[in-house]
């Protein structure tokens, strides 16, 4: 199985970009498939949350990245609430971090292992 990251940015602030672009570049070394989602700044909350949705939905996906700051019309904590706790790459939702850091949690070693490497080569 190749993992699979979901990775949306929503309108252009630069460093969001450069952020973004140095984890799926990462991505692409380790052999991890990357879903690029670069949506306007106008994009709706309704939108954005159907994106969400739909990546939550994907089996390609394993890991959501939703790169934060959101546009000031979006409410960020209803979008981080709508990802998957299983696939909540950064651990923003609680639910996640005993899963991560438990053996008996619902996410894989070989999974956590991937991501952090992921994260690493592009730090």
């Amino acid at each position: 199985m190749v993992p699979g990251l979901g990775v949306i940015l929503v309108g252009e602030d630069p460093a969001s970009r450069s952020y973004v672009t140095a984890k799926e570049h990462a991505c692409g070394e380790i052999g991890i498939f990357s879903d690029d989602n670069r949506l306007p700044a106008q994009t709706s909350q309704k939108d954005l949350l159907a994106l969400v949705h739909r990546m939550n939905e994907d089996p390609r996906i394993n890991g959501i990245l939703v790169q934060l700051p959101l546009p000031k019309h979006l409410k960020e904590a209803e979008v981080l609430l709508a990802i998957n706790p299983d696939k909540d790459v950064d651990g923003f939702i609680r639910s996640t971090w005993g899963g991560w850091s438990s053996a008996s949690g619902r996410s894989s070693r070989a999974r956590r292992t991937a991501w952090c490497r992921c994260w690493c080569a592009a730090g």
